[in-house]
């Protein structure tokens, strides 16, 4: 969604950059500390939102929120790329919702909202914030117990939420276990938001970011 903190709060959805074959999908290019080993990403394909989602009240609310965080600092257009993430934890599924460990969104802020936890353990499924220090990719014990580790949270209620300023920090988040096994899987369903910028060459021309 586009947004203009010198303008009403009304948020527009943005043309997709999209993949000719994967139709009806976003891609959204990876921030480079992604880039660890075998787990490298350099891009992921989203689905895109249906149309009904531009007029959802919880959509527009968190629209408002992040366009009011925005012009509290800054000035200028952005671009905000909401996302819908399941992290499932069964037989079959490892529940690792970040296999690139610590990172950066490439993002100037980003939102982490909970939307519904299902069997999954009271200590799984938490974030992590880091030091820019910290080498991107799987902690080490070593980093956990250092100061470079900065903040340790779990959301669990619906609408709990993480706000990170991407640029000044790396985050992590943490697998999914099962509280009951019995019980069938354990899932995480979260909403992500990434505030970015538009390319300089199209913020001139007012064109908003594609993603």
């Amino acid at each position: 969604y586009a947004m203009d903190t010198s303008r009403s709060d009304d948020a527009q959805r943005s043309t997709a950059e999209t993949e000719p074959e994967f139709p009806g999908h976003v891609v959204e290019h990876i921030d480079p500390t992604t880039v660890n080993g075998d787990n490298a990403s350099y891009y992921r394909l989203h689905q895109q939102w249906p149309l009904s989602a531009d007029s959802n009240t919880v959509m527009l609310a968190v629209q408002r929120l992040v366009h009011r965080l925005m012009a509290a600092g800054a000035t200028g257009s952005f671009h905000a790329m909401f996302s819908a993430f399941r992290v499932t934890r069964s037989e079959t599924a490892l529940g690792d919702p970040s296999p690139e460990g610590v990172h950066q969104d490439s993002a100037v802020l980003t939102i982490v909202m909970l939307m519904r936890r299902h069997n999954a353990a009271h200590f799984s499924g938490g974030s992590r914030v880091w030091s820019l220090e910290q080498p991107s990719g799987k902690p080490t014990t070593e980093s956990v117990r250092s100061d470079r580790l900065l903040a340790s949270h779990t959301l669990r209620e619906p609408f709990d939420a993480l706000f990170l300023l991407d640029r000044e920090v790396k985050h992590e988040a943490l697998p999914v276990l099962q509280a009951d096994e019995a019980a069938g899987p354990a899932t995480r369903d979260v909403l992500t938001i990434e505030v970015r910028r538009p390319p300089r060459s199209e913020e001139a021309r007012g064109v908003t970011c594609e993603g």
